[in-house]
């Protein structure tokens, strides 16, 4: 099964698995204490973005604009606590535990680290080197090849 399948499983069970979730705490402490908690946990997501990821929405936008990895590194922390803010601002206590987990440093170090050394395996080794199978080229003698560069000249 590819990766994206399983990620298109997650998201459709998410939202029943934060259901699940807020009826077990709501058959512990109450409906109400439940209902203020989870507001709670949303406006301090929206608290995390304002504060701490206001200048981060641009720096984001403009570093995944540009594509550029050595940006991306740099600000990776940064990235991760508009991460952060945003599950946290999802209604739900498993989103909201996912987003309090970034605002951890040293968990937020280790993800950012996980995450870099996945880019750094997805990024070519070689500009402009291309990995083929064995049955998707075949060889070309250098004849023609010299016979080839001499036309486009």
């Amino acid at each position: 099964m590819f990766v994206g399948k399983y990620i298109v499983m997650a998201v459709l069970a998410l939202p029943v698995a934060e259901f699940v979730v807020f009826v077990v705490i709501a058959s512990q402490i109450g409906f109400l204490w439940t209902l203020l908690a989870l507001i709670a946990v949303s406006l301090t997501g929206a608290l995390v973005l304002r504060f701490g990821g206001g200048s981060q929405i641009e720096r984001a936008r403009s570093t995944l604009g540009s594509l550029s990895y050595s940006t991306l590194h740099t600000e990776g922390s940064g990235f991760l606590i508009l991460v952060a803010g945003f599950l946290l601002l999802l209604p739900g206590f498993i989103t909201g535990l996912a987003g309090a987990l970034l605002l951890i440093p040293p968990l937020r170090r280790l993800l950012g680290d996980a995450l870099q050394r996945s880019a750094e395996r997805a990024m070519p080794r070689e500009p402009g080197v291309v990995d083929l199978e064995p049955d998707d080229w075949r060889r070309v003698p250098q004849s023609r090849i010299d016979k080839n560069n001499g036309a486009d000249r």
